[in-house]
Order: C-alpha cells, then structure tokens, then sequence
C-alpha cells in the first residue's frame, strides 16, 4: 500500500530555535501518522539556514524559498503555496502550520481519521492549548449578526464543532478542497488572510469544522498593540500603525478584507481604524 503524503506550508520569520521545535514535532506526529511529508518553507530574512542541518528530520522533505526581510505571516505563507502548487497532484493531504505551533505526537493521526469521516469539502482546524493549558487559537465563530466581523473563539469539544472561519496556525485539508477555495489568499500582508481563507470557504460549499480536542502547543502573542492601547500613543504614531504597518494595518487591506466580508456593514468597518486613531481608543 502507498505512503500516504501530506504536504506542509511553513513561514518562518528569523526564529531558529522555534522553527527547529516546530519541524521536530511535525516529524514526530507524521512519524507516529506513517506518512511521508513534503515541507515548502518560507525563508523570510534567514541567511545561511538549513533546517535540515539544524535536525535530524530524516523523514521530512524540506523545499526551502528565500524571501527578503520584509515577508510577513500572510505573504510568505502565500509564497510557501505558491511553491507547493505545482507539486499539488502528488499529495493526498494539505496542512497549514505556524512556526510556533508545536503538534501533539498522535495530531496528524487525528487530523487524517477526522477529514475521513467528513462526506463533504471539508476544512479542518486544529485547536491550540498555551503551556498552561489556556486554549489559544482555533476556529471562531460570529457572535452577532448585526456585526458580521465581531468574532469570539471556539472552544473544542470531544465532537467536531461548525465555525465561520478560523486562526491559520493548524489547518487541514485536501488539495482539491483548497482549489475549491482558491488556495491561500494574496495582497494580505500579514493579518486577515487565515480569516478571509476562511470566510471564503461556505460561498463555495466547503465546511469549516473545528476538530475535537486539541492538536499542539501555541503560546498567545501578546507582542503587538492593539487598539486598548492607542490612549497611551500619540496621534501621529496611531495614524502609522492604521496607515502602513503590517502587523496592525495597512488600511488598504483592511478596507478590502471589510468590503469583501463585512457584509452590510462594511463600509463602517472601513471607517473605524480612521475614527479609533482619531479618537485615541
């Protein structure tokens, strides 16, 4: 019988030590699954990097993109895809994974046993617990229907839940599901592309379903501002944060994330980071 094989889309963003941690634990999950697995890494800023000098990952194949520097989150991962996308026909499953996401031992196992139950398109996403036990990132769900975009977490249980879009830190489906889709979006920078990913999937008839129980270790990154903090910041840096910087902006892209899935209350959401940095809150 055929190894079954599973490619895997990975950005990393000058973190050796968590990068190697993250591959480490992928090889053992596939090892425990007895898969063979295909990495497309998104290099960004690296020089001189080899994961594979860095590990013993013998049963990894690791396919490595250079980037430069000014790669986030969303635009490498859209690179990694990118360099997967040719090779697409040769794997039976795909699985999005954060850097710093560490898989449990029997993860993929469950992830493969799961979709199999799943009679339709179906997009899986693994739950993540902090080292503290905390669940940190997972599916989501809208929380109100006058506020398409208000969204709240999804806590998993020992059945698989419906949710409306998800964290991308571990994310499991076939290749034909992620056609279906259109793949990993583009002209996101860093945030929103998991969350359009995401949204796309019911117009197009594939469901979003949150697998039970919980898949690795993800610590919650507390290291950026977010708009609580905007009373201790000066006008002028509020403005650059909602303007231009990836991790908190650009503006552009989050006008065209609103317009696109805001529904009705689109045009509102555009105004908002205008109006909160205004207003300093």
């Amino acid at each position: 019988m055929n190894t079954e094989r599973i490619a895997v889309l990975v950005s990393t963003h000058n973190r050796h030590e968590v990068l190697a941690k993250c591959l480490f634990q992928l090889s053992v999950a596939s090892s425990y699954a007895g898969v063979e697995v295909d990495v497309f890494l998104a290099n960004s800023g690296f020089e001189n990097y080899d994961a594979r000098v860095q590990l013993d990952l013998a049963n990894l194949t690791i396919s490595e993109v250079r980037l430069p520097g000014s790669f986030f989150w969303a635009s490498a991962m859209r690179e990694s895809w990118l360099s997967y996308q040719p090779r697409m026909n040769e794997f039976k499953f795909l699985l999005w994974l954060n850097e710093d996401a560490f898989l449990d031992e029997d993860s993929i196992n469950r992830l493969m046993r799961e979709h199999g139950e799943s009679l339709e398109p179906t997009v899986l996403v693994g739950s993540t617990r902090s080292l503290s036990g905390k669940h940190t990132y997972g599916g989501l769900r809208r929380n109100n229907w006058f506020s398409p975009l208000s969204l709240e977490k999804v806590l998993p249980s020992k059945f698989p839940q419906s949710c409306d879009t998800f964290n991308g830190n571990i994310v499991f489906t076939t290749p034909e599901t992620d056609m279906k889709v259109g793949g990993f979006p583009d002209k996101y920078t860093h945030l929103r592309a998991d969350l359009a990913y995401g949204f796309e999937c019911r117009p197009k008839s594939v469901k979003v379903l949150v697998a039970s129980g919980y898949f690795g270790q993800c610590e919650e990154n507390t290291n950026y501002v977010r708009y609580s903090d905007f009373k201790r910041i000066g006008i002028r840096d509020r403005f650059r944060l909602v303007l231009k910087d990836p991790k908190f902006g650009p503006l552009s892209e989050h006008v065209r994330f609103s317009l696109k899935h805001g529904s009705f209350m689109g045009p509102l959401y555009c105004l908002a980071p205008i109006a909160r940095a205004t207003l300093g809150r």
